[in-house]
């Protein structure tokens, strides 16, 4: 290794610990929760693309009885990605991040697709999550619980 590629290695390396852009489009970094829906990876807002989740304060009736859905989505979401490092391609859509991220790297676990699966979110049209969502209701999982 020469001197002078010692800063290029030491600049990627910090890229890589500080969670920074590692390309345009692309965020590599820990994720905290916001919502079922959204997260913040290297500083920035991320709303997961392809889903809708129910919002933070939202009540759902299960049962006859209301209960925090908003609240049990983002405790999964938060579940699902903690403690690990998420890769997240994003694009603008009017003002909003919108991303698709995974855990484990480029070809690992699909967040939104395991946020769908386990019921915590809605399929937007399009999006290919719509099996998952249908496996989750007729499962009766996450939202779709009836119990």
């Amino acid at each position: 290794m020469t001197r002078r590629s010692y800063p290029l290695r030491a600049a990627a390396f910090a890229m890589l610990i500080l969670g920074t852009s590692a390309t345009a489009g692309e965020l590599v970094g820990p994720a905290q929760t916001v919502d079922g829906g959204s997260i913040v990876v290297a500083g920035r807002h991320l709303q997961l693309d392809g889903l809708d989740a129910p919002a933070l304060d939202r009540l759902c009736l299960r049962g006859g009885k209301s209960w925090r859905c908003g609240e049990a989505a983002a405790f999964a979401l938060a579940g699902l990605i903690e403690r690990h490092w998420l890769t997240c391609i994003t694009r603008d859509l009017a003002g909003v991040t919108a991303a698709s991220c995974r855990m484990g790297g480029p070809k690992g676990i699909d967040i939104g697709g395991a946020m769908v699966r386990d019921g915590w979110a809605e399929a937007r049209p399009g999006s290919g999550y719509e099996p998952a969502e249908q496996e989750a209701r007729q499962a009766g999982r996450g939202l779709w619980a009836t119990r």
